[in-house]
């Protein structure tokens, strides 16, 4: 319903393209750190480049409430953050973040696209 055909994935599509940005960034993030990551990560036991820049999108991106729109200093000062450095955490349990909304956009355009096939069956 509503504003044009390709308008409800536009979501899914800049996920889509910063996600494959974020991985391509990461990748030479890490050849530039090779030496570190060959040497100082595994004796003191830290997280690999790449794997941290995966998990950064993630908790950054991903996981960040649609509706946080507080600076970094208002969510140390509020201490709701669990000290992780993040987003304060919901306590209703209906948190909306980026993947949640995108999630339930692709299971509408998985029903959606389940829908049209049926329609287009045979009798």
């Amino acid at each position: 319903g509503g504003g044009g055909g390709r308008d409800q994935y536009r979501l899914l599509e800049e996920m889509a393209h910063c996600w494959k940005e974020h991985r391509i960034t990461m990748v030479m993030v890490r050849d530039i750190f090779m030496y570190m990551d060959r040497t100082y990560v595994p004796q003191h036991r830290r997280r690999p480049v790449y794997d941290l820049g995966l998990w950064l999108f993630r908790r950054v991106v991903w996981e960040r409430g649609m509706d946080d729109d507080k600076d970094d200093d208002d969510e140390r000062s509020a201490g709701t953050g669990g000290g992780t450095g993040g987003p304060p955490l919901k306590s209703d349990g209906d948190a909306r973040t980026l993947g949640t909304v995108a999630s339930a956009l692709l299971l509408q355009v998985i029903r959606q696209d389940r829908l049209d096939r049926l329609e287009d069956a045979p009798q």
